[in-house]
């Protein structure tokens, strides 16, 4: 098999080499039937079915970003059927097989359209990513630390905006906040009991604000280690930050951006030793800049942005504005950055995220009775193809 097929409804994949949650399966066979895995394991105790396909090169599980804005200059707050096509179309491209759009601080009208269009879209869709519901980044956030968010825009949480967004009828699964604003811990345990996730992130915190966060329901940070509080002094004492806290507590899953400029080797390293591969996600926080050309200019938030070097600049260049790589770069990032097996990198970009979803059942690995997502890779470790349920969504047309 020298280039990536159209499978039918039921096959068998045989492979060189198979990335499973917690291993590597060398010369393995997968049954796919009806968009399903029902079997994978060696090729000699796996009884072949349908029609069997060879394949010299390596097989991923379908990767699963939580924290995605956008692609090929288009934003998901854009709330237009042709910007998510493009940003799904380059995301698809790059591995990703699930994702959370996520949104940008905004007024609370131009949220709700965001959510009230991705509604829409998703109710219309028959097959492509998966969107697996929204990330809300913002306005829940610290003024001290807003990064590319408006400012002026930023507030405490309240019940009222959070009824406001889930009546627009796309669902919620990640909230960001700054767990030190006024009734942010009341608001967390309101989100845990809507099975929301609470996220850390854009924060000034002290280690007794995360600490109560965390016994109101906090379980991960956004972006660790950008826009939030590190280690500093209060008075004549040196008191931890919201990293810190993150790096030290287990309970805690850290969301990590690996492009290489937003978090520098040394730092990804140091993560990889305090958490784990079980405790860090991968997530692109990629932004219209994703796909775009360098020198081009693009929007995020309402500020203008721009490709340089390979980074996402604000446009006076003193602030990251969101990443421009894909899952499929940032795993391989994490390999090469962080010193990390690809399992375990892999498993930081598809696993993890499902099970903070609850959703390792149906994405997320190559297992028996998940969804068939998953990443075709050849001899020359390149992408060849990306599958959702046994479909293949790119290159969407014959190679």
């Amino acid at each position: 098999m020298s280039s990536a097929p159209e499978f039918p409804a039921l096959f068998t994949l045989r492979a060189s080499r198979f990335v499973l949650r917690d291993s590597v399966l060398s010369g393995g066979s997968m049954v796919v039937r009806d968009g399903r895995i029902v079997a994978i394991g060696p090729a000699d105790r796996i009884e072949a079915e349908g029609e069997v396909f060879h394949f010299p090169g390596e097989v991923w599980p379908g990767l699963v970003d939580l924290h995605v804005h956008g692609a090929g200059g288009c934003d998901f707050m854009d709330a237009r059927r042709e910007s998510f096509d493009t940003i799904l179309s380059i995301h698809a491209a790059g591995g990703t097989t699930s994702l959370l759009p996520t949104t940008v601080t905004a007024a609370l009208p131009d949220i709700q359209n965001c959510l009230k269009a991705l509604a829409g879209y998703k109710a219309e869709r028959n097959g492509g990513v998966r969107l697996l519901g929204a990330h809300i980044e913002g306005p829940w956030l610290a003024p001290t630390r807003p990064g590319v968010h408006q400012v002026s825009l930023l507030h405490p949480p309240t019940i009222d905006e959070l009824d406001a967004m889930e009546s627009a009828g796309f669902p919620l699964r990640i909230v960001t906040l700054a767990p030190e604003l006024a009734g942010a811990c009341a608001f967390v345990r309101e989100l845990r009991g809507r099975g929301i996730l609470a996220s850390a992130g854009h924060s000034d915190a002290w280690l007794s604000d995360a600490e109560a966060a965390f016994a109101a329901g906090v379980s991960r940070t956004t972006h660790t280690f950008n826009c939030m509080s590190s280690a500093r002094k209060r008075g004549p004492l040196r008191e931890p930050g919201l990293v810190e806290w993150a790096l030290t507590e287990p309970g805690v899953v850290c969301e990590v951006i690996a492009d290489g400029a937003h978090v520098a080797p040394a730092l990804l390293k140091m993560l990889v030793r305090c958490k784990g591969a079980a405790g860090i996600s991968i997530i692109s926080d990629a932004t219209a800049a994703c796909g775009y050309p360098e020198g081009q200019v693009f929007l995020l938030g309402g500020q203008e942005c721009v490709v340089e070097n390979g980074l996402c600049l604000t446009a006076d260049r003193q602030t990251l504005a969101g990443s421009p790589v894909t899952m499929f770069e940032s795993v391989h990032n994490m390999e090469q950055l962080a010193d990390v097996p690809r399992v375990e990198a892999v498993r930081m970009a598809s696993y993890n995220a499902a099970e903070a979803l609850d959703l390792t059942a149906e994405v997320g690995s190559l297992t028996a009775g998940t969804n068939a997502d998953f990443l075709l890779l050849d001899e020359q470790d390149q992408l060849l193809a990306t599958y959702v349920s046994g479909t293949r969504i790119h290159p969407k047309f014959a190679i």
